[in-house]
């Protein structure tokens, strides 16, 4: 991991008011130093959101997350180009997939870069980052626009990225878009207050709802 920027993991996920160990929608790529898939690309952090059939779902999940991590490591580029890169190929697999399985996914992802200096988000489709930092809490999704587009439909939506310093305890919560119907900001602080992350896992836990994330 980054020599400078320390990071604290923790994965939540909820089905039916119920933690669970499966979480087919998550990857976390914390290189060990000197054998970092490319130099300078910082930790990679993953969640993804898949929605269509049940019928090929698992594989459309690995698939995705192989495409973001593998374009992303891959990209010559810097971070931010890399990430967008590694959406837009998600788009555009996910496209592929459906024209030659006959299926109609669609999907929203969220990804978070860790190098020494700062964390780089992208986001497309409906998923929602929650940062809270000595800016307060701050809240980014594609959801915010009433006529977001989700990954792999007609159009390749917009691309959101997102830049914030690596400054000591801040607290970073990606989550599925099921987490909007239910979360306010009070929730949010409460859960946030402690820049530890099964804390901060164990307080999301709590308010036990119904979504997998």
């Amino acid at each position: 991991m980054s020599q400078e920027l320390q990071t604290d993991i923790s994965i939540l996920s909820l089905a039916h008011g119920r933690r669970e160990r499966y979480t087919p929608t998550i990857r976390v790529i914390e290189p060990a130093a000197g054998i970092a898939p490319a130099a300078g690309k910082g930790n990679l952090y993953m969640l993804i959101e898949v929605d269509g059939s049940d019928q090929g779902r698992a594989r459309v999940y690995r698939e995705i997350l192989n495409t973001i991590q593998e374009t992303y490591y891959f990209h010559q580029g810097d971070v931010i180009s890399a990430l967008t890169a590694a959406l837009q190929a998600v788009h555009s697999h996910i496209q592929a997939y459906n024209r030659s399985h006959r299926t109609d996914f669609t999907a929203g992802v969220t990804c978070l870069v860790a190098t020494g200096a700062e964390i780089v988000s992208a986001q497309a489709g409906p998923t929602i980052l929650a940062v809270r930092s000595s800016h307060g809490l701050q809240w980014f999704s594609p959801l915010n626009d009433d006529d977001y587009v989700p990954l792999g439909a007609d159009t390749l939506p917009s691309i959101e990225i997102g830049q914030t310093p690596g400054e000591p305890d801040i607290v970073m919560v990606a989550m599925n878009s099921a987490w909007a119907n239910y979360l306010e900001v009070e929730v949010m602080l409460d859960a946030t207050s402690v820049p530890q992350s099964q804390a901060v896992a164990d307080q999301l836990a709590g308010v036990g709802i119904d979504a997998d994330e």
